[in-house]
């Protein structure tokens, strides 16, 4: 018991005695967009990275390049955290079929004042990993239209 709690006061102590908490995942289509706005809303850039892995595609919109991969995603989504802003997602609608999913949704991006920053419609392809989370390997956020 003691070398336990020592090689855990050690480890804690290298590590700064901070504790890392691992990423919420998604178990189901409906629940990647809760875990998403969960950690827009605390700014949390690896909560949202952890719902991307190597292979998926964010489609920034017209005339911009697609960004690929859970890293490079994150940089690009790391510059809306300059400012605190709340992610409302209007509606949706998921149509699954096995592993993959379908989703089409709307979202709104307010201000602390209640003033909509942003709002668009959404395409989304979802698959499940071989960890049975849900993921994107597609992740459209700006589509025209109406769904």
């Amino acid at each position: 018991m003691k070398k336990i709690l020592l090689l855990t006061t050690i480890g804690l102590a290298a590590m700064g005695g901070v504790a890392f908490a691992q990423p919420e995942v998604a178990k189901t289509p409906a629940a990647v967009a809760e875990v998403f706005h969960k950690a827009w809303d605390n700014q949390d850039v690896d909560g949202l990275a952890a719902l991307y892995d190597e292979d998926s595609v964010l489609v920034q919109g017209p005339g911009q390049p697609d960004v690929v991969g859970w890293e490079n995603i994150k940089e690009v989504l790391r510059p809306f955290f300059s400012t605190t802003s709340k992610l409302d997602h209007v509606r949706s609608t998921i149509h699954e079929a096995e592993d993959s999913a379908l989703v089409k949704a709307f979202w709104r991006i307010t201000a602390p004042d209640g003033s909509v920053n942003a709002e668009s419609h959404a395409l989304e392809v979802l698959r499940r990993d071989e960890n049975g989370n849900w993921v994107y390997a597609i992740d459209s956020p700006f589509e025209p239209g109406t769904y």
